[in-house]
């Protein structure tokens, strides 16, 4: 009796750990291939014309309510690609207000960056497999995109994030962010970012800050990526 009563417990112990470990949000098991565009390829200005022949990464993150409730933010398409010196995302974003997060694994190595995530509303540590090294953070509005990129360093009690670049443009003055009435371009130097081509290398979308309105249940999106 004492056995089989051990025994229960023990399987319940086991299932409670691994719905612990569980990855609850969306994520794509396929790894993308990224394949080089020559310089000048991709022009900064929040248009689409030069994004045609890269494919999706993906055609919708999260669910179906954003826009509706906060971080009213649905990211829809989402694409990405490279040249020589820079890391290029395109973005499809309704309505063009709210935040965006983009968790970077920029070496495909687990130990060198941070595995937990403490995300959503109830502020619950999520595991990952990855080791996230960089954070892009964008902010929408109607009329301009901020764009800032973090380091996240590991520290004796969890991780802080450090700022390695900074970039806030109107439409009418594209550089490092392009801000369209559908698509909104970003570039960050591979250098910042550290990406050496080719390695294989995550990305974490994630609508809204994260915060008290984020579910990453509904709201996130992982996508592997092999940068050839």
């Amino acid at each position: 009796m004492k056995k089989t009563y051990l025994s229960v417990v023990m399987i319940f112990l086991y299932v409670l750990l691994m719905k612990c470990n569980a990855y609850p949000f969306r994520r794509s098991e396929k790894i993308h291939r990224i394949h080089r565009v020559s310089p000048g390829k991709i022009v900064i200005d929040g248009k689409f014309e030069d994004w045609k022949s890269i494919k999706n990464l993906t055609t919708d993150v999260g669910s179906k309510e954003r826009g509706k409730f906060p971080p009213r933010i649905d990211l829809k398409s989402v694409k990405c690609t490279y040249d020589g010196d820079n890391f290029y995302l395109l973005l499809e974003a309704k309505p063009v207000h709210g935040a965006v997060i983009i968790y970077v694994d920029s070496d495909g190595s687990k130990s060198t960056g941070v595995d937990s995530l403490v995300i959503g509303q109830k502020m619950q540590v999520v595991k990952f497999q990855q080791g996230w090294d960089y954070v892009i953070k964008l902010t929408y509005a109607p009329s301009y995109l901020t764009s800032q990129v973090e380091k996240i360093e590991k520290v004796k009690y969890g991780y802080k994030t450090k700022l390695v670049g900074k970039v806030r443009n109107s439409v009418n003055d594209p550089s490092y962010v392009g801000v369209g009435k559908r698509f909104q371009e970003v570039k960050v130097p591979l250098q910042i970012l550290k990406i050496k081509p080719p390695t294989e290398i995550a990305l974490l979308f994630m609508e809204g800050t994260g915060g008290m309105f984020t579910k990453y249940d509904k709201h996130c999106q992982l996508i592997k990526v092999k940068i050839e």
